[in-house]
C-alpha cells in the first residue's frame, strides 16, 4: 500500500510553491516632452550664402521679367529701355540747353563790345591782348564735371584791365579824360595859373575821378561775368536732372513693359 507523503512530513523535503509574477507597472508620463536635441558631434553648421557684390550682375529669377539695364549710355550695358519718348524727351533738353548757352554767350559778346566802347568813351586805351569778357562756355567745358551744379564763380574768372588814360586825346579826343583835361588847361591858362598849385590840385582830383569811374565799370564788369558763368551752370544741372528722370522714367516703362510680356 502506498505511503502518503503529504505536507509537513519529517524528512521530505517540501518543493516549491509556483507564484506568478506581479503585473507591470506602468513608467510615469512626464509633464512635457523635452525635444530631441542632437549631440555636438552630430550638430551640422551651414555657412551663409555669400551675398552678391554691388558690382556683378544679378542673375535672373526663373519665370521673372528681364530687369532694364541702368547703364546711361557711353559704355556697356544694354539699352533697351531708351524708348522713342525717352529719345525724344532728352533731344527737346539737349535743344533748349543749347539754345540758352547760345543766348547767353550773345550776352556776354554784346556786354564785352559795349564795354570797350565804354573805355574808348572814358578815355582809356587798354593793351592789345585785352579780352572784355571771356568765353564762358570754353571755361565751362574746361571745368567738367566741377562745373555741375555750381553756385559760386571760379577766383580770377576775368583779368583786370590793363592800360593808360588817353588825357591829350590822341585815340579819342572827344572822350571824358580828353575834355575835361582841354577844360581845366583853358580855364586856368586863361587866368594864367597853370603852373599854379590849384591847377596841379585840380587836376589830380580830376585824374582820380576818372580812376574811381573805371574801378566801378571794373567791379560791374566782373559781376556780369560770375552771373553768366553761374547762370549757365545752373542751367546745365538743371538740364541733367531733366535727364536723370527721363532714364528712370523710361526704365520704369520697360520694366513694366517686360513684366505685362511675361504675364
Amino acid at each position: 500500500m502506498p505511503r502518503y507523503v503529504g505536507p509537513g512530513s519529517p524528512g521530505i523535503t517540501q518543493p516549491p510553491i509556483y507564484q506568478s509574477p506581479p503585473p507591470p507597472v506602468p513608467a510615469p508620463v512626464p509633464d512635457r516632452i523635452e525635444p530631441i536635441r542632437p549631440s555636438p558631434a552630430e550638430t551640422m553648421t551651414i555657412a551663409p550664402a555669400p551675398r552678391p557684390s554691388s558690382s556683378s550682375s544679378q542673375a535672373p529669377v526663373a519665370g521673372a521679367a528681364p530687369l532694364p539695364s541702368s547703364s546711361s549710355g557711353g559704355g556697356g550695358g544694354s539699352t533697351n529701355w531708351r524708348d522713342a519718348t525717352y529719345n525724344e524727351q532728352i533731344a527737346s533738353i539737349n535743344r533748349a540747353l543749347a539754345e540758352y548757352e547760345s543766348g547767353a554767350i550773345g550776352q556776354g559778346e554784346r556786354y564785352g563790345t559795349d564795354y570797350l566802347t565804354s573805355l574808348q568813351r572814358l578815355g582809356y586805351t587798354p593793351g592789345s591782348s585785352f579780352v572784355a569778357m571771356p568765353n564762358i562756355i570754353e571755361m565751362l567745358n574746361a571745368a567738367g564735371d566741377q562745373a555741375a551744379g555750381i553756385t559760386d564763380a571760379p577766383e580770377g574768372l576775368i583779368t583786370p584791365v590793363e592800360g593808360a588814360f588817353d588825357i591829350e586825346g590822341v585815340q579819342s579826343p572827344y572822350s571824358t579824360a580828353a575834355r575835361g583835361v582841354r577844360s581845366l588847361r583853358d580855364e586856368f591858362a586863361a587866368r594864367g595859373g597853370l603852373q599854379s598849385t590849384d591847377f596841379a590840385r585840380m587836376f589830380g582830383e580830376f585824374q582820380n575821378q576818372l580812376q574811381e569811374q573805371l574801378r566801378g565799370m571794373e567791379t560791374g564788369r566782373s559781376r556780369f561775368a560770375q552771373d553768366l558763368y553761374e547762370r549757365i551752370g545752373g542751367e546745365r544741372q538743371s538740364a541733367e536732372d531733366r535727364r536723370q528722370q527721363a532714364r528712370r522714367d523710361a526704365m520704369q516703362r520697360a520694366a513694366l513693359n517686360s513684366i505685362a510680356a511675361v504675364g
